[in-house]
């Protein structure tokens, strides 16, 4: 019946929930909370859609926290301010001082973000080449 059982989606959902969780109060100039929770609202919208609505429905809520990403993914890159996140000083045998720039974290959300960027445009796909497939069979009978 289709390529891919709820669970993709009911994980999808709660994954992004939870990075938006994640980006919640990270800077309020930079990203701002109601941007967030807006995409973790609609997150949370895929599985209610995902149960009760309908593919088309499906679709376009996806599309829309694909977009609702790739807003907050460039948001969060071209901020200069926060593209390292923390500082770590060291102090080298010869009693100098050499800066080690923490971005582990940085780029983990990055990859995070892209990450939900790209499976949301997945799955979009995916819920259209099942309708597409949908009307092949039946206009076959």
């Amino acid at each position: 019946m289709s390529a891919n059982g709820p669970a993709q989606l009911v994980s999808y959902s709660f994954w992004g929930v939870l990075v938006a969780g994640s980006l919640w109060d990270f800077c309020d100039e930079c990203i701002p909370n109601v941007l967030i929770g807006s995409w973790g609202g609609v997150s949370a919208l895929v599985l209610v859609v995902a149960i009760w609505g309908s593919k088309k429905a499906l679709q376009g809520v996806l599309v829309a926290d694909m977009v609702l990403s790739m807003v907050i993914l460039s948001m969060y890159i071209f901020h200069d301010p926060h593209y390292i996140s923390t500082m770590v000083y060291n102090v080298a045998a010869d009693g100098t001082f050499k800066k080690i720039e923490g971005d582990v974290e940085h780029w983990f959300t990055v990859a995070m973000l892209v990450w939900m960027t790209i499976h949301s445009a997945y799955l979009a796909n995916l819920i259209q080449r099942q309708e597409l497939e949908s009307r092949r069979f039946h206009n076959e009978s």
